[in-house]
This record gives C-alpha cells, sequence and structure tokens, in this order.
C-alpha cells in the first residue's frame, strides 16, 4: 500500500477556512453504492477535485486529504473502488483490500469517478479535475484517456507500465509527480514514460523528487517537507493553469486576518511543522466547527480570552482583524478591553489598548460635555 496505517497528509501551503466535510454514499449509473467523503471551502470558486486512494479505498488519509484541498480552496470527494463487493462502509487498517483488489478495473474507477464529478457539478463546481495516489495515480493518469469532465488528471506515484497501453487515446492535460527514489517504478521508467507522452504530443507535465520515497507526501516525513510544499503549489498552479472560468485562474481571496494567521502557520512549519497542524485541527476544525454560537460571538469570547491572558500580540491583531470582517466596530472592540479590566486588571488591558491602538474607534463626547480644561467634575479631567 502507498502510506503507513498512521500518515497523514501535509497541510496545503496556504490555509482558508472550509466550509463542512463529511462521508455520504454515492451511486453510480450502474447503480453500485460506495463510500464517499466530501469537503467544501468556505469561499469555493468553481475549482473541484476528485482523489482516487491508494488501494486502501477511502482510507482516513484521503479522508483528511479531501479537507485539505477544501483548505486550499477547492472542492473535495474522495471516491472507494470497493463498493461492488462489500457492502460495510469502513476502511480502516483492517480492511481486507488485497482480497478484492483484483475484482477493481479502470471501469470500477471510472464509474466511481463519474459519480463524484456528477456531485461536485451539483456542489457548484465546474473546473474539474482527479487526483491520485499509488494505484490511484495510474487511474488518474488513465482518466485523461476517457470523455468525463474533467480539465486535467494529476498523479502521484503511478506505475506508467499500466498506462502505457492507452497512451494512443490519452488526452487530457496530466501532471505526473515521480518519487525519485520510488520502489515500485525507478527513475528511468518515469523519464521515458514522459518521453512517450511527449511523442505523442500528450500534454503533460512531470517533475521528479530527487532522492524521494515512493509515499513521500506525508506530513510526518519531515525531511520531505520541501518536496510536499512544492508539490502542492504544482497541484495547485496546474488546477489554476486548466481552470476556464478568469475567477478560478485568479488567486483566492483572503481576509487579512487568514492572511495572518497562514504566514503565521508558515513560518512554523519551517521548524515546528506539528504544531501548526494541532493547531488547525484543534481549534479550526473542531472548536470553531462547533454549533451554539455565531462567528461574531465566537471572535468575542476568543478576544476576551486572549486580553485576559496577555502577551498573545499575534493572535490579538488577527482576531481584531477577523472581528472587523465580521462586523465587530472599532467601537465595540473598545468596550471589550474595558469590559475585561474588573477581571483581567489594567496592566492587560492597557496592553492589549495599546496594541489594538490602530483597530479602535471611540467616539468623542459632545462638544458641551467637554468643559474646559481644569474644570472639575465636568466632561474630561486634564
Amino acid at each position: 500500500m502507498c502510506h503507513a496505517v498512521d500518515s497523514r497528509p501535509p497541510a496545503p501551503p496556504y490555509v482558508i477556512p472550509t466550509e463542512d466535510h463529511g462521508p455520504l454514499t454515492l451511486t453510480t449509473t450502474d447503480g453500485v453504492r460506495f463510500p464517499a467523503y466530501l469537503a467544501h471551502p468556505a469561499h469555493p470558486n468553481g475549482q473541484a477535485v476528485v482523489i482516487l486512494p491508494d488501494v486502501r479505498g477511502a482510507h482516513a488519509y484521503y479522508r483528511d486529504l479531501a479537507v485539505r484541498f477544501a483548505e486550499a480552496g477547492l472542492h473535495a470527494a474522495v471516491i472507494d473502488y470497493y463498493g461492488h463487493l462489500t457492502d460495510d462502509p469502513r476502511r480502516g487498517d483492517d480492511f481486507d483490500w488485497q482480497a478484492k483488489l483484483p475484482d477493481v478495473d479502470s471501469d470500477t474507477v471510472r464509474a466511481a469517478a463519474s459519480a463524484a464529478l456528477d456531485q461536485l457539478r451539483r456542489d457548484g463546481a465546474h473546473d474539474l479535475f482527479t487526483v491520485g495516489f499509488c494505484f490511484g495515480g495510474s487511474q488518474s493518469w488513465l482518466l485523461s484517456a476517457t470523455d468525463l469532465p474533467v480539465n486535467g488528471v494529476v498523479g502521484f506515484y503511478g506505475d506508467p507500465d499500466l498506462v502505457e497501453p492507452r497512451i494512443a487515446e490519452l488526452h487530457k492535460p496530466m501532471l505526473l509527480l515521480v518519487a525519485g527514489a520510488d520502489v515500485a517504478t525507478s527513475r528511468e521508467r518515469s523519464e521515458q514514460f514522459a518521453h512517450d507522452l511527449a511523442q505523442r504530443g500528450v500534454p503533460h507535465q512531470q517533475t521528479i523528487y530527487d532522492g524521494a520515497p515512493h509515499s513521500f507526501f506525508d506530513r510526518s516525513s519531515h525531511e520531505w517537507g520541501s518536496a510536499c510544499t512544492d508539490a502542492w503549489r504544482r497541484i495547485l498552479a496546474f488546477v489554476a493553469a486548466h481552470s476556464t472560468s478568469q475567477a478560478a485562474r485568479q488567486p483566492a481571496r483572503y481576509s487579512t486576518s487568514d492572511e495572518h494567521r497562514m504566514a503565521t502557520y508558515r513560518r512554523l512549519a519551517e521548524f515546528l511543522p506539528a504544531l501548526p497542524e494541532l493547531a488547525q485541527s484543534f481549534a479550526h476544525r473542531t472548536i470553531a466547527k462547533r454549533p451554539g454560537l455565531t462567528p461574531d460571538q465566537r471572535e468575542l469570547v476568543i478576544l476576551g480570552a486572549l486580553i485576559a491572558l496577555g502577551d498573545t500580540g499575534l493572535q490579538l491583531t488577527a482576531h481584531a482583524q477577523a472581528a472587523a470582517g465580521l462586523g465587530i466596530t472599532g467601537d465595540q472592540l473598545g468596550e471589550i478591553i474595558l469590559q475585561t479590566v474588573p477581571y483581567a486588571g489594567f496592566p492587560r488591558a492597557i496592553n492589549a489598548a495599546l496594541a489594538l491602538a490602530d483597530h479602535i474607534t471611540t467616539a468623542a463626547p459632545p462638544e458641551d460635555s467637554r468643559g474646559r480644561p481644569g474644570d472639575p467634575g465636568v466632561g474630561w479631567s486634564s
């Protein structure tokens, strides 16, 4: 299989909020029901990917990867290959894929991919792509030879020998992401495959990551962190280049708070990648997704907690910007700081006020309440 049982995908180079994600059951045109997993960005631009997993089917690695794609701004759907062989939707580490894989072929994959593409179009996507890994990488490349409504296909660790027999039919743009030290496919074979594609005039791009192992796209493979980041950027650039709408070709738009948080997480990922991943997983994907509070109410709670904690300047600024984006005014921000004084004390309230000086607006008292400097008990005191 492609990845270790406890591996999980790396985060994209930038992260935006997700709307929702979860499992569902899709049905092929032949009536085969199969488990899938969908994830949606909060601010979609019409782009979407169908993820073709390795031999394990809709394993947790790929369900997490769907959320990572949503965080990169794309709708995402993970498909499964075994719906015609079992009614059990579970694809845990003990799933017996070895016994079932011989009964999975390219027609099985195509039918499941078609059902997922139909679902993504119903969800509003119009620029559609596939991204596959190992067995799924080969199958993703093979979809270049079909009439499915995909703009392009991407494959990690694919097997050229499985695709070569249909090379004359390939016509959709292809992105080939190759592990330079892949034990399943030699570098020379991958280079020959790219040469054969060029000879046939098939639009393609190939990147070989020198020394990288077969399953390098893993957040725990810290030595391949730069390769993971580069692979993400190439996928997103490929999607943008082959999208039809002008909006989809534009860089994703983020609020200032999103940019601030993403820049912080990117910096952390350079030397302690587990920390931003834990922060995003716990705070942004778990706590922030709970019902019961509106987004602006949630920001008020967070601001109060950050002010009370003190020494939270970076986070305080980011959440003040997020609050402004939710309609919380500068006047209200000033009142929030004042409200913390009885509970957090003057030092922390003063520090928060200084940190957020550019965000706070306070209305001047009416002219007749100001009095004159030195007038005791009237308006402002000197």
